[in-house]
């Protein structure tokens, strides 16, 4: 037989099925099931024939398990022929190509199908049934794969999704930005803003305060928050020469150290002279003016 499986596909549907009634009308069903099985594609006529001539649902089910090719009618078939319980042990064989109304997603569960659910996007429904088919490769490729694993177990699958270098997912769950910044990534999480008005962004960037976290915050720009929380000591040690700082906060500035930091810089040293100016009258800033400013400048502050 096996030189039949390099034949079998020379053969019109009509040879095979003439074939076919051939073995069936004279009960050899043993040569049939071979027939089947060196890729002759079953049709939904073989099917009939089997019926008409009295063979048994589990020999015709058998002959289902066995094919290597079969029709589209096929399926059809079976749909018409018997019911989804009847063909528990059939299905599986037909995952690819079920339609999507038949069988049901709950007989679907029932039967195990989570080929065909997956087929169907219901991603939810396996990871509810059967979170451990979803984690071969193919599907957790998908995004909607790793949302719905999440959903079912976000602590199992959370730490997998950041080992695969993956963390868009976790922002859509409810808490995941919270994780993002548990583990370490406030900085990625920060540069996305409110990504579209999707995230959050006042509550992130208050989690990091309260995580202490401001090193990032300030890194990603977030000074004016970083102000109205009085965190002025990451804008001293970074030396800042952000305005709202130098003229809104000036008595936390320490002039003299940004004087000294940027003692090449002479168009820096413009900037930190015209914010000294901007609040003149505060002390640390006519102290600092005195210092770096000619008569004829001290004079001019208060003209």
């Amino acid at each position: 037989m096996e030189n039949f499986k390099k034949i079998m596909p020379l053969n019109s549907a009509e040879q095979n099925e003439k074939l076919a009634w051939y073995c069936l009308e004279h009960h050899e069903i043993g040569r049939f099931k071979r027939l089947v099985q060196s890729k002759m594609p079953l049709t939904a006529d073989m099917l009939t024939t089997m019926a008409f001539f009295d063979y048994s649902a589990d020999a015709i089910k058998e002959v289902l398990t066995l094919v290597t090719k079969y029709t589209p009618p096929v399926i059809q078939w079976m749909q018409a022929y018997f019911t989804v319980e009847e063909l528990a042990d059939v299905l599986p064989h037909y995952q690819d190509n079920l339609p999507n109304e038949w069988p049901t997603d709950e007989e679907c569960v029932q039967l195990k199908l989570w080929e065909t659910l997956c087929q169907r996007h219901k991603f939810d429904l396996v990871a509810q049934n059967a979170p451990e088919f979803l984690e071969q490769d193919k599907w957790m490729a998908l995004s909607d794969v790793c949302i719905a694993l999440l959903r079912r177990d976000f602590a199992k699958y959370a730490p997998l999704m950041l080992q695969q270098k993956r963390p868009g997912v976790l922002l859509y769950s409810e808490d995941g930005w919270k994780y993002l910044v548990d583990n370490g990534m406030a900085p990625w999480l920060l540069k996305l803003g409110a990504a579209c008005g999707l995230l959050p962004k006042d509550e992130i960037i208050d989690y990091c305060l309260q995580k202490g976290l401001v090193e990032e915050l300030y890194r990603e720009a977030c000074f004016d928050k970083l102000l109205e929380n009085k965190r002025f000591e990451v804008f001293v040690k970074n030396h800042s020469l952000y305005w709202g700082f130098l003229t809104g906060y000036p008595e936390e500035v320490n002039w003299e150290d940004l004087w000294d930091y940027y003692k090449d810089d002479e168009a820096k040293h413009e900037q930190i002279i015209k914010a000294a100016k901007f609040n003149r009258t505060v002390p640390n800033c006519y102290e600092f003016l005195t210092e770096h400013l000619n008569l004829w400048g001290l004079l001019r502050l208060f003209i």
